[in-house]
């Protein structure tokens, strides 16, 4: 949320296109009007266009101070108005806000050695929230309890817990980023990496739940992402106990 993604932090390339010539558009410029913005294809091209060997990345300072806190949520819309919450009060302190839904965080939590969900009980939607602070005294913990309170008191909230050390917040980073792992774990699974505009993912995610789970009963819908920017991992795991083959085979119609 904070920076940006790579099309943003990529100041200049070199890429060796597909008849061997070099392309050297290593500029250093943050706003490059010489000509086409040929970094941008590059960028977006998964090396259909030439194979990227250098870049410039724009480099940012390490933040100084930061609060992580994982909560617990009714459903993605609930995600989704915690998330405008934190804008409302400071965008500009959001470094990283990731939306996991309950059966994703479900898989990691039985199929991952030494994750556990720090929260009372299950919930249908997660949210992991940090924010981030070049500043050594940013008040970031009374932003992160401000928000979260009256979250709380609002019912957007059900429970949340806020990480009280380094080793808590990289626990709760972990349950984040096993979320594939524990899907590869759970048996067969086809990922998509979709990007819809950030009104539309509650809307998103409820269809196209719905529309697989008609197609294939008893298949485990396990999104999760990155709510900032629209892009969600609408991931798909076999049913429990079926065979992977029929899986394949019905995901490749």
């Amino acid at each position: 949320m904070r920076y940006g993604n790579a099309r943003e932090l990529a100041l200049g390339l070199e890429a060796v296109l597909p008849d061997g010539q070099v392309l050297n558009l290593m500029r250093r410029l943050r706003k490059d009007n010489t000509g086409y913005a040929l970094r941008q294809l590059l960028i977006g091209s998964e090396g259909t266009l030439g194979l990227i060997t250098t870049a410039i990345i724009q480099l940012q300072p390490a933040p100084r101070s930061r609060e992580t806190a994982l909560c617990a949520l009714a459903d993605p819309q609930a995600v989704l108005n915690l998330f405008a919450a934190f804008r409302k009060q400071d965008p500009a302190a959001i470094q990283a806000f990731e939306y996991m839904s309950g059966t994703s965080m479900a898989l990691v939590n039985s199929l991952i050695e030494g994750a556990s969900l720090p929260l009372e009980a299950p919930a249908p939607a997660y949210a992991l929230v940090e924010l981030g602070s070049p500043r050594a005294d940013d008040s970031l913990r009374t932003l992160m309890e401000d928000v979260l309170g009256q979250a709380l008191e609002d019912g957007l909230v059900t429970d949340a817990v806020l990480a009280e050390s380094e080793g808590q917040r990289q626990a709760l980073w972990m349950i984040r980023e096993e979320h594939a792992e524990a899907q590869k774990r759970a048996g067969a699974s086809v990922k998509n990496d979709v990007s819809v505009p950030l009104s539309a993912i509650p809307e998103f995610i409820t269809k196209a739940t719905a529309a697989c789970e008609a197609l294939i009963p008893g298949i485990r819908v396990a999104p999760f992402g990155h709510i900032g920017d629209g892009n969600i991992h609408f991931n798909l795991v076999q049913p429990e106990g079926m065979d992977p083959k029929p899986f394949w085979r019905r995901t490749m119609r």
